[in-house]
């Protein structure tokens, strides 16, 4: 019976990527097909801006366009507050609907190595503590009232006001989208300015590895020392080690928060369901159309 039950879980993790992929193809396609107008032609800008750079990375030479990414990140590692910039960056991208975070994050190891941890770091507080202030204190009366009459929300509320900081740190936890994850507990009134920076300190690690990664970018990217094969190999497994960690981290924490969810006795079914819904709609974020909006 054991084997049973160990083979099935093993079934059941095996299919959760696939599953996830559909649902969040699926999802995507509903909520783009349910977009405003003007939301719908920003989605396609930024597709065709994602699509041009792709076609010039092939056209130019993966080689000369990494040389020269790298060659203007050696200039702004030169200048005297290039950091500041990075964390500028950080601190724009981490108000939605705006994207870049996660990339601006690599971009500070791919400047500064691993010292780009100390740039990344308070950068990701300082957007977190500017994006949630913001949406309080300039969106509240909006925010409540879209919350209000979002009963999705209502339901999260209520688990997260039962459930207190450790699901707050889970769902911050989350392979959610930056800007999606700020909008939520921004929009959630019974999570407090303390809570939401202090859940954000879990993300820690997930933001070192971000660095990481961009760190072993720009030691590839370098074509004015060239390295042996060996050196090339190990640096692209580190990097394709630590993006299956960050992934795994994420499914795994994301399977966890929803059995959390559907444990709580204190909640009806449909409450329970109705939680779980409202960070799914996270998902399709950063083209999620915020509370906030006209």
């Amino acid at each position: 019976m054991a084997d049973r039950d160990d083979d099935t879980y093993r079934a059941s993790w095996a299919a959760f990527p696939l599953a996830f992929a559909k649902r969040y193809a699926h999802r995507s396609y509903k909520h783009f097909q349910s977009m405003r107008t003007r939301s719908k032609l920003a989605f396609m800008l930024v597709m065709a801006a994602y699509t041009g750079l792709m076609i010039a990375f092939f056209v130019i030479g993966p080689k000369k366009v990494s040389h020269s990414i790298y060659t203007s990140a050696q200039r702004l590692r030169a200048m005297p507050f290039g950091w500041a910039i990075l964390m500028s960056i950080m601190t724009a991208t981490s108000i939605p609907p705006a994207v870049g975070f996660t990339t601006t994050m690599t971009l500070c190891g791919f400047v500064y190595g691993l010292q780009g941890f100390a740039i990344a770091g308070p950068g990701m507080f300082l957007g977190s503590a500017v994006s949630f202030i913001l949406l309080r204190v300039l969106f509240r009366r909006r925010i409540r009232t879209w919350a209000n009459d979002n009963a999705s929300w209502r339901a999260l509320g209520s688990v997260i006001r039962a459930k207190g900081m450790p699901l707050i740190c889970l769902i911050r936890l989350c392979p959610l989208p930056w800007t999606g994850s700020n909008m939520l507990f921004a929009s959630i009134e019974t999570v407090s300015f303390v809570q939401f920076m202090l859940a954000t300190t879990v993300l820690m690690p997930k933001c070192f590895i971000a660095v990481f990664i961009g760190a072993r970018l720009a030691l590839l990217s370098d074509g004015e020392h060239d390295k042996d094969g060996t050196t090339k190999l190990i640096n692209w497994i580190s990097i394709c080690v630590a993006m299956l960690v960050a992934v795994l981290t994420g499914v795994y924490v994301w399977r966890v928060t929803r059995a959390e969810i559907e444990a709580m006795e204190e909640l009806d079914p449909e409450q329970r369901r109705l939680a779980e819904d409202a960070v799914e709609d996270l998902e399709e974020a950063p083209f999620v159309e915020p509370p906030y909006s006209d």
